[in-house]
């Protein structure tokens, strides 16, 4: 597989993070907070802050989760390591809309799906790196 495909299944993976997470259901709060944080990993920019409107719901639970992700790092997520008031938010997200979920949507089911989603990504990441740096061949090795 050239340089040039397996780039293009990492930017694909990545530039479908907003579509992927709308799919699995996710309060449009944690959709806005998670891709501007997967923006910044992306492209760090000196402060990651976004701002919570004062009339929504669950504006402390919000706030804990982005304050609580901070002190773990936003480029953990990349690895697994979230904050758990993520799951809580989702879990008040899916109480709020019974009309969108089913039996497996619950705010466990989601992190989930979103820290495997993580895995996987970070996967392809490595073995972009992996095989940049050092060929898929003994004759591209360096």
């Amino acid at each position: 597989m050239s340089i040039s495909v397996r780039r293009g299944l990492l930017t694909e993976q990545l530039s479908s993070f907003t579509a992927t997470l709308r799919e699995w259901k996710m309060a449009p709060i944690i959709c806005q907070i998670l891709s501007a944080a997967h923006h910044w990993i992306l492209t760090p920019w000196d402060n990651f802050e976004f701002h919570v409107p004062d009339n929504t719901r669950s504006r402390q639970l919000i706030l804990s989760a982005i304050k609580a992700q901070a002190k773990i790092g936003w480029g953990l997520m990349y690895r697994g390591f979230m904050s758990s008031d993520w799951r809580r938010i989702q879990d008040a997200f899916f109480a709020q809309h019974t009309g969108i979920s089913g039996k497996k949507d619950t705010g466990q089911h989601w992190a989930r799906q979103l820290v495997l989603w993580y895995f996987d990504t970070f996967r392809i990441a490595w073995f972009q790196r992996n095989l940049d740096k050092h060929g898929a061949d003994e004759f591209g090795q360096s």
